[in-house]
């Protein structure tokens, strides 16, 4: 009966644990938000990328005929800072992979035998290189 106590006890602490850290994490999240409505406006989304380790904050164009700049930042969780950011004229972005970064960028007129992929860019966040940039 002991057992069963001390086991009850354990799963009780541990489930609390995982809690609070969640909280802490929502917070941190919270905190990026408003930075993101500061830098970017009312219009925009924040994702995780799949390790949680960070952030993907861009504006959302909602005339969907994406006329206005696409605007977007990365933070990092860890080190509470935003690594990379930039505008680029019309285009999307999104997370490839938990530290691959894929932004398509879109030409007012494209030219003759371009394919979507020449107007399509990968930023590795660890690296914070562009290598695929047009």
């Amino acid at each position: 009966m002991r057992i069963v106590f001390f086991l009850l006890g354990i799963m009780t602490f541990l489930s609390c644990t995982q809690n609070s850290t969640t909280i802490k994490s929502d917070d941190g999240i919270k905190e990026v938000e408003k930075l993101a409505a500061e830098k970017i406006g009312e219009d925009f989304e924040c994702h995780l990328n799949t390790s949680e380790t960070y952030l993907l904050c861009h504006s959302v164009d909602l005339d969907a005929r994406m006329k206005t700049p696409l605007t977007y930042f990365i933070y990092d969780l860890s080190n509470q800072k935003i690594i990379q950011e930039e505008i680029i004229p019309r285009g999307t972005v999104r997370w490839k992979s938990a530290t691959i970064l894929e932004v398509q960028t879109i030409p007012g007129i494209s030219e003759e035998g371009k394919t979507l992929e020449d107007y399509t860019y990968e930023i590795d966040v660890i690296k914070l290189t562009k290598p695929n940039q047009p």
